[in-house]
């Protein structure tokens, strides 16, 4: 499988970097790599579009954009991948690395993420923020749904947090792939990885979800997750930016779910949302 890189060069990069990469996301490119002037997208060739049409705050705003083409095969693409990923510290208390890094065992929390072509590696704000958040919060024999999971790393930090059982949901098969690569790089035995979305967790009960996806999928998906949120049960999500609250929480209010705390890293915004109703 052939894929198209994009190399985006921006002046200045912030905070045009993660404005673009989330408006390349809605439009089919499925990972990114962040370099010192703008980052690195990947699509499939087939799935490349014949025109962009940048969004209105690039060409408004005072930001030079550059950017080139290439062709780039699948292992390729991977050793990119090695080649530019770094370990992370996540609030001074977990430690993400790649399976080529070395260990360091003095952080309460590792986690050991080969993220080939799945979003997921704490290097992005959302990430950060969600799993920060899941530090935060009880986990300790909690049932927990991780939507559009990616590589599985938030998966994974829930059960090392003690989660009873996780089930860690994507729609796309190469994430499907890669996260139960990661949850047994991890040797997680409470974690199921599904390729589907949300009509696969119909039925379901969960006492926390976890969704770091994008906006218009968030809404789109609202009442699946309160459906299947026990009462009393936690909502967390990002994905979006600080001025997307004024749609996101509407939609939680309407599901009957309320505001317990707000996150905001370079204006990128992690929710944590309550169904109302007794605590578990």
């Amino acid at each position: 499988m052939q894929y198209k890189e994009l190399t985006i060069r921006l002046t200045p990069r912030d905070p045009y970097a993660d404005i673009l990469m989330a408006f390349l996301g809605e439009v089919g490119f499925e990972s990114f790599v962040e370099t010192d002037d703008g980052f690195l997208a990947y699509i499939e060739l087939d799935n490349y579009p014949d025109f962009i049409d940048w969004p209105d705050i690039i060409k408004d705003q005072k930001v030079k954009l550059e950017y080139s083409e290439a062709d780039i095969a699948e292992q390729n693409w991977n050793t990119q991948w090695e080649s530019n990923f770094q370990p992370v510290l996540i609030e001074d208390k977990c430690y993400v690395r790649a399976t080529f890094h070395p260990e360091e065992k003095k952080h309460p929390y590792e986690i050991v993420i080969d993220p080939k072509m799945s979003f997921g590696t704490a290097h992005h704000e959302t990430t950060y923020m969600m799993a920060a958040l899941i530090m935060k919060y009880p986990m300790a024999g909690c049932s927990v749904l991780d939507m559009g999971s990616g590589t599985g790393i938030l998966a994974i930090l829930a059960e090392k947090r003690g989660a009873e059982n996780v089930l860690a949901v994507d729609n796309d098969p190469w994430s499907f792939e890669n996260a139960g690569e990661n949850i047994a790089n991890n040797s997680c035995r409470h974690i199921e990885a599904l390729l589907g979305n949300a009509e696969s967790i119909s039925g379901k009960s969960f006492d926390i979800i976890l969704a770091n996806i994008n906006r218009n999928i968030l809404l789109a998906d609202m009442a699946s997750y309160a459906e299947t949120l026990k009462p009393g049960g936690l909502l967390f999500l990002s994905g979006f930016y600080t001025e997307d609250i004024e749609f996101i929480l509407p939609a939680a209010e309407k599901s009957g779910m309320y505001l317990l705390e707000k996150m905001e890293r370079n204006r990128w915004t992690a929710l944590v949302i309550k169904k109302s109703g007794p605590v578990k």
